[in-house]
């Protein structure tokens, strides 16, 4: 119940400040996230970019939402796009024995 009561209390502080969470508490955003399976690779590419450009000091893409075979290529054109050091991944929960094979 208590875990109930703080997260109604931190959306109703947020939504009265007009602000998201993580600027209440004082933080700012360094990182940013794309997850559209409707974007071809070479959008992925171009928003990692910009979101580089932007000053993001991170940029979180996700895999395993497209069947297995198309993930290496998107990850592999944006990791070129904007290197190594920006980029991370997180790996899909929805991969299953059929998508996997």
């Amino acid at each position: 119940m208590r875990h109930r009561q703080l997260a109604s209390f931190f959306n109703s502080w947020q939504q009265k400040a007009g602000l998201p969470l993580y600027r209440l508490l004082g933080s700012s955003e360094t990182s940013t996230g794309f997850y559209s399976e409707e974007k071809g690779t070479a959008a992925l590419a171009e928003e990692a970019r910009a979101a580089v450009k932007a000053g993001f000091r991170a940029v979180k893409m996700k895999v395993g939402g497209l069947p297995l075979p198309a993930d290496p290529k998107r990850v592999e054109t944006v990791r070129e796009t904007i290197g190594d050091d920006p980029f991370r991944t997180e790996g899909g929960l929805n991969l299953t024995r059929i998508r996997i094979h």
